[in-house]
């Protein structure tokens, strides 16, 4: 008899908190996507906008040519720049 009450107890503990874990499972999950949401809409922009190199002023003919870093190298003059300076 003297085990059956922290054996409830326990119980009782245990099914508490277990919702509060997979709210936090749930909110993780939300946090992820809106990142995910965040990364896909900077990638659009980064490919709407015309970058121009910094040394001969031509048009950089694609984005996908930009490092994570914003290097990229122009095809016309081949010197280095970066799109975010």
């Amino acid at each position: 008899m003297e085990f059956i009450i922290p054996i409830i107890f326990i119980a009782f503990l245990y099914y508490f908190f277990k919702p509060l874990s997979l709210h936090n499972n749930v909110f993780k999950q939300v946090e992820k996507s809106f990142e995910l949401h965040e990364k896909m809409l900077n990638a659009k922009l980064k490919q709407q906008q015309d970058y121009a190199c910094n040394h001969c002023n031509a048009i950089l003919q694609s984005p996908d040519d930009i490092s994570p870093s914003g290097d990229v190298k122009c095809h016309h003059c081949d010197q280095w720049f970066n799109v975010y300076q």
